[in-house]
């Protein structure tokens, strides 16, 4: 079985192909012990002639709660899983030299962008599954994320699962973001042959550092006004991801999942975690969200990222983002981290 994670040196896709590549306990070998080469031809025995000189992105293994999301991609305690691995992990990417450290360990790193319909054929050739990780690229998310199920398809790529966002419903205040997740699920269902839609929750770790200083200056302000969300963290919607490509199983064919963080969190909640982790009482601030945005210039975000943020906050005051599920302990037999964790370990 070949799977494939497209924008493999991003944040996500980068855990999810850590995880993959992980060593089974007790394992004498690894995924990694043998170099491959990859569809651009560079060797990828570390020190090779031609190879890329190793990236200094940090492991999967050396990022918090990573211990137990390689577990959760082996399938500890995962039912079903059966602690499948890959046989053949293919990373595409933009730039295939930050991968250079993985494809040492044997992952095949092939060139894609999906700009490039006709690159993303070849760079999906003789997949079985693949992670598609949504875009960076707001205003051209539809047509690309469309080109590349396209070129799955024509690959033949038999099972697609994607990671859209927690309830991309029209009318959401961030349409920027869940417009394009709901036009590529609605484009996802009929075209591939087998799919799996991951809605993963906002992303805490996004937010940890806007919320530490909160914390040191005592006063959080935000305009969520009563509304509550379950932050979830990255590494966990990987080893979500990890975990579904390594199940032999299919059982998760046909399934549209919410992962999310273990509870429901307000302002007040939210407060509460800072003010423990920092030893000191945080005032929680309310504005409306003009001034949530204009505070978020303050604090060093562009305009037009705090324009985002702030309009964020409005979806969870509004209630768009109230999901809440076990989705991340039922698949990896672990607990989803709380946001406490979080703001103490990053």
């Amino acid at each position: 079985m070949t799977i494939a994670i497209t924008g493999a040196s991003g944040r996500l896709g980068r855990l999810v192909a850590e995880l993959l590549l992980a060593d089974p306990p007790g394992s004498p070998g690894s995924v990694g012990s043998r170099g491959s080469v990859g569809a651009l031809g560079e060797s990828r025995v570390p020190g090779a002639p031609g190879a890329p000189r190793a990236s200094s992105a940090p492991r999967a293994a050396d990022t918090p709660g990573a211990i137990e999301a390689l577990d959760a991609a082996r399938g500890a305690g995962a039912p079903g899983s059966g602690g499948a691995l890959a046989e053949d992990v293919v990373l595409v990417t933009r730039r295939p030299a930050a991968l250079a450290d993985l494809a040492a360990r044997g992952a095949i790193v092939r060139a894609g962008d999906f700009d490039d319909p006709a690159g993303l054929v070849a760079a999906f050739a003789g997949v079985d599954r693949l992670l598609l990780v949504s875009t960076d690229a707001l205003d051209r998310r539809v047509v690309q994320h469309r080109q590349a199920l396209e070129a799955a398809v024509r690959a033949g790529v038999g099972h697609v699962v994607y990671t859209s966002l927690s309830n991309p419903a029209p009318g959401n205040p961030v349409g920027e973001v869940t417009d394009a997740h709901r036009s590529t699920e609605e484009a996802l269902v009929p075209l591939a042959p087998r799919w799996t839609i991951l809605r993963n929750a906002t992303y805490a770790d996004a937010l940890v550092p806007l919320w530490l200083a909160a914390a040191a200056r005592g006063r959080l302000v935000t305009n969520q006004g009563d509304g509550r969300t379950a932050w979830v963290a990255r590494d966990d919607c990987a080893a979500v991801a990890a975990a579904i490509l390594a199940d032999a199983s299919g059982r998760h064919v046909g399934q549209t999942l919410d992962v999310t963080g273990p509870s429901l969190m307000g302002a007040a909640d939210l407060g509460a975690a800072l003010a423990s982790g920092a030893g000191r009482h945080v005032v929680i601030e309310q504005v409306d969200d003009d001034a949530m945005a204009a505070h978020l210039v303050a604090d060093g975000l562009p305009a037009d990222r705090a324009r985002l943020v702030a309009a964020w906050h409005r979806a969870i005051r509004e209630g768009w983002f109230t999901q809440r599920t076990d989705v991340v302990e039922e698949l990896t037999g672990r607990p989803a981290r709380p946001v406490a964790t979080l703001l103490t370990t990053g």
